[in-house]
């Protein structure tokens, strides 16, 4: 590998890091509701809300994020959203990282990738909409609920559907890349087989529930990007030339 090829890859992970790590913040503006601003709380109870949740949204959770500040949803929507390319050019770096093994061992895990964090805007953006709706949907009148509410499910599926493409490009991605490193000769020590996006945010959960609340709560809802900003660091950093 050329000197200017490595610094390049390097650059990219860097680039990506940083792109997860806004991209974490913006997931504590979005949903870590235990901390920083926050409005009155609607006075409806969960029971009212629970005909109009859709998975992964309990009621509850309705409730308490429809209480953030408007403000606070915007800007946590749209940090992450304009951090996309950031982290999108990850993807490009672990091609190159895994490059040595072969065209399609390194072509499949970074499109796999690539294909995520494409998607993963849409639904990033989209939690502006339902938790500012959820707001709205919690301070309505009950027969103006039964108008609006087959729309605000219809909103939650269609995100929950999006998410679930995600989850599955990302943790194909994660296989393929660590079966690439652990069995291929790549630009990457072998031990970097047991680290990928998904390891790390499992990780970085077990050790979330050992942190106290007070501390673990200013993380919420962060994990899945503090386990791709960990990833983008090593590659960085492990990255090295032929």
């Amino acid at each position: 590998m050329e000197p200017d090829t490595l610094a390049v890859i390097q650059l990219t992970g860097w680039l990506a890091a940083l792109g997860a790590a806004l991209y974490a913040v913006s997931d504590v503006l979005l949903l870590a509701h235990h901390v920083g601003p926050r409005g009155p709380a609607p006075d409806a109870e969960p029971e009212q809300l629970e005909p109009f949740s859709v998975s992964p949204f309990s009621a509850g959770d309705l409730i308490k994020l429809g209480a953030l500040p408007a403000s606070r949803v915007a800007w946590g929507g749209l940090l992450g959203v304009l951090s996309t390319p950031l982290l999108l050019a990850g993807a490009w770096a672990m091609y190159q990282a895994l490059r040595p093994a072969g065209l399609w061992q390194a072509l499949v895990p970074a499109v796999l990738l690539a294909v995520a964090l494409i998607l993963a805007p849409f639904v990033h953006g989209s939690f502006i909409y339902i938790e500012l709706n959820a707001g709205v949907l919690a301070r309505l009148p009950a027969d103006s609920r039964q108008l609006f509410g087959p729309v605000f499910r219809l909103q939650q599926r269609v995100m929950a559907a999006a998410y679930a493409v995600i989850v599955v490009a990302t943790l194909l991605a994660a296989v393929g890349y660590s079966f690439v490193v652990a069995l291929s000769g790549t630009s990457l020590p072998r031990w970097m087989a047991a680290v990928n996006p998904v390891t790390i945010t499992v990780l970085w959960l077990v050790i979330r529930k050992l942190l106290p609340r007070s501390i673990a709560n200013y993380f919420e809802g962060a994990g899945f990007n503090i386990g791709f900003l960990v990833f983008f660091l090593l590659l960085a950093i492990t990255v090295r030339g032929s």
